[in-house]
């Protein structure tokens, strides 16, 4: 067992237990969701339930993102107030959807919105994910037989490097057809996913 501590203090293993009464249907995203859930970087909604198919939004996201790699790092600067018409200091989300800004990970709308309460689809999702990754600065591997992804050529240009690098970085994958389907939304267990295998990495 590895421990990196932030500072100096007085600390204790301990073990976290978590079990979610709905994911019976996503086995192949059982570790993942249950060793972030040990991590408090995803939670239940309420009921013992993790509401594995339901969509990701834009703010929950990058909670998950910056608690999963523990942004800022102790070397970044101050995370300066987000300029955005619809993120307030009240905001549950605030600290992390300004510490995304700061590190280049998230950008708003041209209306000047942040748009958190939107759903965030599949290139959005590696767009973050990859922009965390360099701010966490983590390098990637890159496996011998990343998976082919037969739909490529329909991810947006803006998305193009970020799904590249984490497919062959082994994090991203098709279904099992094959297809990534950019456009479509991510599901909290595809998310959970992405980051379990992002935040293994990274150890």
């Amino acid at each position: 067992m590895r421990f990196y501590a932030a500072h100096f203090s007085v600390y204790a293993a301990g073990r976290a237990d978590v079990s979610f009464s709905d994911i019976a249907s996503v086995a192949w995203a059982r570790e993942s969701i249950l060793g972030l859930a040990a991590r408090d970087v995803v939670r239940e909604y309420g009921g013992g339930e993790f509401k594995p198919h339901g969509n990701v939004t834009r703010v929950e996201f990058v909670k998950m993102l910056v608690h999963a790699f523990d942004l800022p790092g102790p070397d970044a600067e101050p995370a300066g107030a987000p300029a955005f018409s619809d993120v307030s200091p009240g905001d549950w989300f605030y600290a992390e959807v300004a510490a995304a800004v700061n590190l280049g990970i998230v950008a708003g709308y041209p209306d000047g919105t942040f748009g958190g309460n939107r759903p965030i689809t599949r290139q959005e999702m590696a767009v973050m994910a990859a922009r965390a990754v360099k701010a966490a600065g983590l390098a990637l591997p890159k496996v011998e037989n990343p998976a082919v992804l037969r739909d490529f050529d329909q991810v947006a240009g803006y998305a193009k490097d970020a799904v590249l690098l984490l497919n062959q970085a082994g994090v991203l994958e098709g279904d099992a057809s094959g297809m990534f389907r950019p456009g479509n939304f991510s599901t909290r267990a595809e998310a959970a996913k992405v980051l379990y295998k992002l935040w293994l990495l990274a150890e």
